[in-house]
């Protein structure tokens, strides 16, 4: 199997971090691999080795995840992997933070928690589970339903000063990681409501 970067083509702070965002991929796919810096985005795979691993896993109906269990499946299956540098694959998507945001706030929600069941070790060493409040402390929590009570009107507001290019990239770029952290953390919040919701509708 074969990974490449996935670009933007139009000048504006969406395709900068977009295209920032593939060079760190790339980097640490080069590096080691790495889990969390693969995309199904721009791939190439042999039939054969597709069939060995049984695909995509279907259960993953929404948004996020299913493209890194596929590529621990992968691993798993001791597939051959590599780097294709020269392969682009340009993504031209129609950003805004409030999207993004909900994007993650569902992965965080839904598909964290297949993701987690099926990998509980990889998912503990991937970034997300700095924030995913079922592995901390109630007060963690807490903090978290707060925060996004708080800051959560304010997405729209933070998304137009995104397009101020009077504002350093990196403190707007900042922010979006702030947003869209806060907002996966929130979406396992309500997955926690899910969970008590299945526990008391088991059969006694």
């Amino acid at each position: 199997m074969s990974v490449g970067r996935v670009n933007a083509h139009v000048a504006g702070f969406w395709e900068r971090y977009q295209n920032e965002l593939s060079t760190r991929r790339l980097a640490r796919l080069e590096k080691s691999m790495d889990i969390e810096a693969f995309t199904a985005a721009n791939y190439a795979i042999k039939r054969s080795a597709f069939r060995v691993i049984d695909g995509f896993d279907e259960r993953y109906v929404s948004y996020g995840f299913e493209d890194r269990d596929f590529f621990v499946r992968a691993r798993a299956k001791g597939l051959k992997m590599g780097l294709a540098k020269s392969s682009v694959a340009y993504h031209e998507a129609d950003l805004s933070l409030a999207s993004v945001c909900a994007k993650m706030k569902n992965a965080g929600q839904r598909t964290s928690t297949l993701f987690m069941a099926s990998h509980p070790d990889c998912y503990a060493r991937m970034g997300y589970a700095k924030v995913d409040v079922r592995l901390h402390g109630r007060l963690f929590k807490l903090s978290v339903h707060a925060s996004w009570w708080l800051l959560g009107p304010c997405v729209r507001m933070a998304d137009q000063m995104l397009h101020m290019e009077i504002i350093p990239f990196r403190l707007r770029a900042g922010c979006v990681r702030a947003f869209t952290a806060m907002a996966f953390a929130y979406g396992t919040v309500l997955a926690c409501g899910k969970d008590r919701q299945r526990k008391n509708d088991m059969p006694v």
